[in-house]
């Protein structure tokens, strides 16, 4: 009884999750996903198009390697933010593309649940 209807909420979230993919894929804006610890998990294209960095150049790489030493800091707080369970808005740091030039982010990070 339970596999047709995990089969069935599987039919049922393709479309969403495929939509979420297309989303991620296709925007021009940055997005990725970072562990608790601070190494990327998954980075959109746009890290390729905006910065020059490919997905497996960053993939389990720390952050660190992209922000600006200045903001290693405030980027630390905002993850012990999260993973408290409380909220960041509008973390802005700069971060260096794959040629060294510095280019302005703003994050907007989901909380941690």
């Amino acid at each position: 009884m339970i596999r047709p209807l995990l089969a069935r909420l599987r039919s049922l979230l393709r479309p969403a999750t495929g939509r979420q993919d297309q989303f991620f894929t296709l925007s021009t804006d940055l997005f990725c996903r970072v562990s608790l610890e601070g190494r990327f998990l998954q980075v959109n294209p746009a890290f390729q198009h905006q910065l020059g960095y490919d997905e497996v150049e960053l993939l389990h790489q720390p952050y660190s390697r992209l922000v600006d030493q200045q903001d290693h800091a405030r980027i630390a707080e905002a993850i012990e933010r999260l993973a408290s369970g409380g909220a960041v808005r509008g973390l802005e740091a700069r971060v260096h593309d794959h040629e060294g030039r510095v280019h302005w982010v703003e994050s907007m990070p989901p909380s941690v649940r």
